[in-house]
């Protein structure tokens, strides 16, 4: 459980080496892991630079998660025993991690363009309301779902529609709900679209060599 007044922030990471499946035809396996480290470490990173965020924990199965998650300074969270799939495994983690008083952030970690200023905006904003929903880019994803005071409710996280689900879940649960867009927050990294939007930045173009074919 969060213990203070601060922010828990969970981020998932599955495998950091095989992943991103969907970026097969336009990535190489090597590079693939290399965006994976690259985005998450975007994310921890830009968490330890927000003030309100007081715990970051990685949420993995993965020993080579766990292990990378130990050597960038944060927590990790073991899942639980069984195949429970990324919506099971949040839930569980956010049930660990709730009580009366908490504050609940679930970051994605694919989110190269992660910033403290983004994040502190957003939660900024979610100080103020039980369930805080920021959009992916395309308007229908879910990249960062904050829960305040305790507030619980199914997750529909790696669904192509998850944001109209989770506004549905957060109706039938009775918790008011507000919709807070981001531009840094909500670039994650799928599509090739998604790596020339990237390959625009000066930073992730010294950092990923391969962002020059797009």
């Amino acid at each position: 459980m969060t213990g203070g007044s601060g922010w828990t922030v969970l981020v998932p990471l599955r495998d950091l080496g095989g992943g991103k499946t969907r970026l097969s035809e336009w990535l190489s396996p090597s590079e693939r892991r290399e965006i994976t480290r690259y985005a998450m470490a975007s994310v921890v990173a830009a968490c330890k630079q927000t003030k309100a965020v007081e715990r970051i924990v990685v949420v993995t199965g993965s020993v080579e998660a766990s292990k990378w998650a130990a050597d960038a300074g944060v927590v990790a969270w073991p899942e639980p025993a069984g195949r429970l799939g990324l919506i099971g495994v949040m839930e569980a983690a956010v049930a660990a991690h709730s009580n009366t008083q908490s504050r609940i952030a679930l970051l994605m970690g694919d989110l190269p363009l992660a910033s403290n200023a983004a994040i502190s905006r957003c939660l900024r904003h979610a100080d103020a309301c039980p369930v805080t929903l920021v959009p992916s880019r395309s308007g229908a994803g879910t990249n960062m779902l904050a829960f305040t005071g305790g507030a619980q409710m199914p997750l529909a996280l790696g669904a192509p529609d998850s944001l109209a689900q989770h506004r549905r879940a957060a109706r039938e649960a009775g918790l008011r709900f507000q919709t807070v867009a981001s531009a840094p927050l909500a670039l994650d990294v799928d599509e090739a679209d998604d790596l020339r939007l990237l390959a625009r930045v000066p930073a992730a173009r010294r950092s990923l060599a391969f962002l020059a074919r797009f």
